[in-house]
């Protein structure tokens, strides 16, 4: 949750504030205001590129999504404007990712967490897919491959020699697997604060020409 706060020394602009506040109807056209700050910034993040080359699994538009002024919170001299997707805590904050949960193949909990490698594996998880091998890297660790075919060995059947199937043999790596991962936090997860007062002062000036006119605060 994203509360902003307006403080009346910050900008010359917002010193009009004394003279408005308490109204209920200026803090909702700030929270507004606020909102619209922060979808615009979210909007403009999705249209940038991942940094490996892959498919955009569009986080930032979801997170855009997610963005709305709590109306329950609007008071004479406070709005709060939320952002409910949990991924948006942890790109403002960072934070330690471990295992969670348990395997869905043996029930026994998680050990590792599943690095995407390729683009292919991007944004799927190792759990929806059933042509995985698992394997020891000798520069990465444990990873997990891409079966891609069936060793074929030879054998003996009622003494005659044949084909018999054997293990399948992987290709690609696809994920990594890690006990652990220290994602930092993105510094331009939240727009400047600059751009709050200034979206912020632009309200209170409207309020401020119509008050001065004779009007009331609506």
């Amino acid at each position: 949750m994203i509360s902003i706060s307006l403080n009346d020394q910050v900008s010359p602009r917002l010193r009009a504030l004394e003279r408005l506040l308490p109204s209920r109807p200026l803090m909702a056209a700030i929270g507004v205001a606020s909102e619209r700050v922060l979808r615009d910034h979210f909007g403009r993040r999705e249209q940038e590129p991942n940094k490996m080359g892959w498919p955009s699994q569009h986080i930032w538009a979801r997170i855009m999504r997610s963005t709305a002024l709590d109306q329950g919170s609007i008071s004479d001299t406070s709005v709060k404007v939320v952002v409910s997707d949990p991924v948006f805590a942890m790109k403002v904050n960072g934070g330690l990712v471990v295992p969670k949960g348990t395997s869905h193949r043996t029930g026994r909990p998680l050990r590792f967490l599943a690095i995407p490698m390729d683009a292919e594996a991007y944004g799927e998880s190792p759990k929806n897919r059933d042509d995985l091998r698992f394997a020891i890297d000798s520069q990465l660790g444990p990873v997990l491959l891409k079966a891609e075919g069936t060793l074929l060995r030879r054998g003996r059947t009622k003494g005659q020699k044949v084909l018999k199937q054997g293990k399948a043999f992987g290709g690609n790596i696809l994920y990594r697997l890690i006990r652990r991962a220290n994602i930092p936090a993105d510094p331009k997860a939240m727009p400047p604060t600059e751009q709050f007062l200034e979206a912020a002062g632009k309200v209170v000036e409207k309020k401020v020409r119509e008050t001065d006119a004779g009007g009331q605060i609506t």
